[in-house]
């Protein structure tokens, strides 16, 4: 071994990147120097001997290492930089030339940690300690320390992937990015179904004492006696109702923390309105006791009371809701995912289904309503304006005393009674009617996602499913091979994969045989497909399609509901459809076209037209949009593309799941957004009287029965309104 090998094999051991045959390993060693590690036959070396002597060559070793680095040094002025060497210079060089520095190992070296030994190490290790190296035959070697910031911390396999990554995104991910987390299903089923009994259980308890709070204000607006010794007292009246009214807030109290949370995540809504009246309410009923000041009538504690328990009756139906759609989403384990695309036509918003999608199902459940975000916006509004009014009605007439009744009277007819049921109540009957089909919408987003969409997508399975197609006769012309012409041209068929290929396929294997690969398949709009098999070209269509090809067809067998078949431009067989109409298509079919939404037939089988079906199934199907081709194959394609969540889940495939889907959708999307409205122009009719009477000191007619009759008129409507989700047509 020279010394510039040497050398090499020291860096190599520092540096670890310079690859050699002869690389100066400790398996080396041990390998060159086995067979002589024994002195006098069967006598060991000694331990401290062979340490000594191991110390030796490494001594020597590194000595070699020093003599060569600086030679080198000296032979560096020899070699030209690499700036100014020549082509000619360059191409001499017989071997690559590596200039090697050791000036950075001189001084403070420490040893570089070594990889754990492997199991054949261990053995090399356990079999020199049986050895005994003659005398003379190592060097003395000090042992280098090697400066550890030359090494990276990484593993080598660490660095690998690092830099394999093909981006900088891939190569340092943002751990901040937190992924969606959907929550299991059946364990949010339990958190919201758990505590429901007790739920209601004090939501009863609170609308009795709210009937009875109602009969006392009512009472005593109509100068009748009060029971219970109470008399005419306004003071005892007034008492009474106070201590009626703070038990139900106590037995309401999930309300009024929502509302208290929900002001400083900075969302108030109409929970918010609810701890409002009840506050305000109280602190009217509190000063009115305090200063004994009976002249303005009893505070409107009736209306705080019964705002809560509407709250509470509006909760348990939103939570019944999405237990119900829950329910309804694990009833199958291949479930119909129902999704808004516009990959088949990026100009408008196309539904369809697509099989074994319920991804995003769960956030859009849970996403904001129109009532929530209507009062999102509102409440702030309404509370100011409240205020204003309450300073305007007292302060401004002069009479400040009367501040706190007047804001008291302002906040509680903002809590309208149907706040929390605007949605709820209808989301409610629309899931417990779904579930029972085995369906369910994915609350507000997928209603509005399925209200909003400009057409949703029919197949011919949807149309004419399984069991509804027949085949009733079958012909080959003379001179056709008619096993070949049936092969071919069922092969073509089934690679449509339109509403026949199943029975086709059928037919086939019947006969005993297996379809064939079909090249350039093609789909024309004219009514047929093409393609080559086995290099004969098929074409299979209607009569007006064959013709349109310039095939004759006999006017004999030129019938409805047919399928010819030509081969290499020669008409070669035809084959008779049956198309049975089914009630339940029918019936889906008019509650489709009912809701107005735009149809888009994207059949494959070329038989199924508009026409067709509306003589069928004796439906108008003016309006209804026949796809084009390549739109057709593209609804298909595009099936896992969408970027957004599913709209819907069903349990079942065809059109009637899909057209009550669609209808609900519609109907408790228009009847929220119609019962918000109801509820917030009741609610701002009320808010306007009830300061006009203030501000003109008509403490007597702006009484809290008077108040309280108004708005259940409004929560009646909202009441009736939300029925309307469950009607059939």
């Amino acid at each position: 071994m020279d010394k510039r090998n040497d050398d090499l094999e020291l860096d190599t051991l520092l540096e670890g990147d310079y690859k050699t045959d002869d690389s100066f390993t400790l398996e080396q060693i041990l390998s060159e120097y086995k067979g002589s590690a024994f002195i006098a036959g069967e006598k060991k070396t000694p331990p401290s001997e062979l340490d000594e002597k191991v110390n030796e060559i490494l001594r020597s070793v590194t000595e070699n290492a020093k003599r060569e680095a600086a030679e080198t040094e000296k032979d560096v002025d020899e070699i030209p930089a690499p700036e100014t060497a020549g082509k000619e210079e360059i191409d001499s060089i017989d071997e690559p030339t590596r200039i090697i520095d050791l000036s950075a190992y001189r001084k403070e070296m420490k040893p570089a940690p070594a990889p754990a030994p492997k199991q054949e190490e261990k053995n090399i290790l356990r079999e020199f300690e049986e050895y005994e190296p003659e005398e003379g035959e190592f060097g003395s070697f000090s042992e280098p320390e090697i400066d550890e910031s030359l090494f990276d911390n990484d593993s080598d396999e660490a660095v690998k992937e690092r830099y394999s990554a093909s981006s900088e995104e891939e190569r340092f991910p943002d751990y901040d990015d937190e992924e969606e987390y959907e929550p299991d299903f059946n364990e949010e089923i339990t958190r919201l179904t758990a505590p429901m009994k007790q739920y209601k259980l004090r939501s009863y308890a609170v609308c009795a004492l709210t009937v009875l709070i109602a009969i006392f204000t009512f009472m005593y607006e109509s100068q009748a006696s009060l029971p219970f010794g109470i008399g005419y007292s306004t003071a005892l009246a007034a008492g009474v109702i106070m201590i009626l009214g703070f038990i139900t807030m106590i037995l309401g109290i999930d309300v009024l923390i929502r509302g208290t949370e929900d002001i400083f995540s900075g969302h108030a809504g109409a929970e918010t309105l609810v701890l409002f009246s009840c506050v305000f309410t109280s602190a009217d009923g509190f000063q009115m006791l305090v200063t004994r000041n009976y002249d303005r009538g009893l505070p409107f504690v009736l209306i705080s009371a019964a705002s809560v328990f509407f709250a509470m009756r509006g909760k348990i139906a939103y939570d019944k809701a999405i237990a119900d759609s829950l329910k309804a989403s694990l009833a199958t384990g291949s479930p119909l995912g129902v999704i808004s695309e516009n990959e088949t036509d990026p100009e408008r918003d196309i539904l369809k289904k697509v099989r074994g999608r319920d991804d995003g199902f769960y956030f859009k459940l849970t996403s904001k309503d129109s009532g929530e975000l209507f009062y999102g916006f509102l409440t702030p509004v309404l509370v100011i304006f409240s205020f204003i009014f309450a300073i305007i009605s007292s302060v401004g007439r002069g009479d400040s005393s009367s501040f706190a009744h007047s804001f008291g009277i302002m906040t509680a007819v903002c809590a309208a009674f149907p706040m929390a049921m605007t949605y709820a109540l209808p989301f409610k009957y629309v899931a417990s009617d779904l579930k029972n089909a085995g369906s369910a919408i994915s609350g507000w987003g997928g209603a509005c996602d399925i209200s909003d969409a400009d057409g949703t997508v029919i197949t011919d399975e949807d149309v004419f499913p399984a069991g509804s197609v027949s085949l009733s006769g079958v012909k080959f012309f003379e001179g056709v091979n008619s096993q070949k012409a049936l092969i071919d041209s069922c092969s073509l068929i089934i690679t449509s994969e339109c509403g026949i290929s199943k029975i086709f396929s059928e037919l086939l294997k019947s006969q005993g045989f297996t379809p064939k690969n079909v090249d350039a398949f093609t789909f024309y709009e004219g009514g047929g497909i093409g393609g080559d098999v086995d290099g004969d070209h098929i074409l299979c269509g209607t009569g007006a399609f064959m013709n349109l090809m310039g095939i004759r067809v006999p006017e004999k067998v030129n019938l409805a509901n047919t399928v010819f078949a030509s081969v290499n431009g020669e008409l070669a067989a035809v084959y008779t459809v049956n198309y049975v109409p089914v009630n339940s298509v029918q019936g889906a079919l008019r509650s489709l076209l009912s809701t107005k939404v735009n149809v888009l037939l994207a059949v494959k089988d070329f038989n199924v037209t508009p026409n067709i079906i509306s003589q069928k199934f004796k439906v108008n199907m003016d309006g209804v949009e026949y796809l084009p081709a390549d739109k057709i194959y593209k609804v298909a394609e595009s099936e896992n593309e969408a970027p957004t969540g599913v709209s819907a889940l069903l349990a079942r495939d065809g059109l009637g799941p899909l057209a009550e889907v669609i209808r609900k959708a519609k109907n408790l999307k228009l009847i929220s957004e119609l019962n918000s409205v109801i509820t917030i122009v009741g609610t701002l009719i009320g808010l306007l009287l009830m300061f006009f009477l203030c501000a003109s000191g008509e403490f007597g007619n702006a009484t809290c029965g008077r108040a309280f009759i108004f708005m259940m008129i409004i929560e009646c409507c909202v009441l009736l309104l939300s029925q309307a989700v469950r009607r059939r047509s």
